[in-house]
């Protein structure tokens, strides 16, 4: 689950896999889990998941960016969770392509055939948590390959530059450009309140 405090603090160190606007890993940990908890129901509802077990901070998360497997019609499909405390509207990847540990490279993995990696079928991004750590804004969910899709073609446009924000450290997709670039089952976005 990536939990991002999205700048209200300009000073918190990141290690060399999180974004400019993360949370320390330990503190990050923490909020993800509790956010997980408050909105397990949300999360299946949206995915129309029979069940959904968290796996968040085991050797499946720090892999592959699983936090959670949903059964969805009798399958099992990876789920990577994001909890937001404000809601900006926009999903986020962390680190420039140029970076190694660039999440931009973790999607475009999910479209290697020849590539045996296990990775997330959906991102599911919850936006605006209270102090019980329920969603209160939107809740976005987003199908990877889809969205890898896209990335690739913004990449062979050399348009993907035009998304990166320099202060976030991230590409900055907002929820008009998401819904406008992918179909309906790739992208939806559930108002909370």
């Amino acid at each position: 689950m990536d939990c991002s405090d999205n700048g209200t603090d300009k000073t918190m160190k990141t290690d060399k896999t999180r974004g400019a606007a993360n949370l320390p890993t330990q503190q990050g940990k923490v909020l993800e889990r509790l956010a997980y908890e408050a909105n397990q129901d949300l999360i299946a509802a949206v995915l129309n998941a029979e069940r959904i077990d968290s796996f968040s901070g085991g050797s499946i998360d720090l892999i592959s960016g699983i936090d959670a497997i949903a059964t969805i019609e009798n399958r099992q499909v990876g789920i990577a969770l994001r909890c937001r405390r404000s809601d900006y509207h926009s999903l986020t990847l962390n680190r420039h392509i140029t970076d190694p540990y660039s999440q931009v490279h973790s999607l475009l993995k999910t479209l290697d055939s020849e590539l045996h990696y296990i990775a997330p079928a959906f991102i599911i991004q919850i936006n605006g948590l209270n102090q019980d750590y329920r969603g209160s804004g939107t809740l976005l969910r987003v199908n990877v390959r889809q969205f890898a899709k896209y990335l690739k073609l913004l990449i062979d446009r050399n348009l993907l530059q035009q998304f990166y924000n320099e202060q976030l450290k991230a590409y900055e997709f907002n929820e008009q450009t998401l819904e406008g670039s992918l179909s309906i089952a790739g992208f939806k976005c559930f108002c909370l309140q």
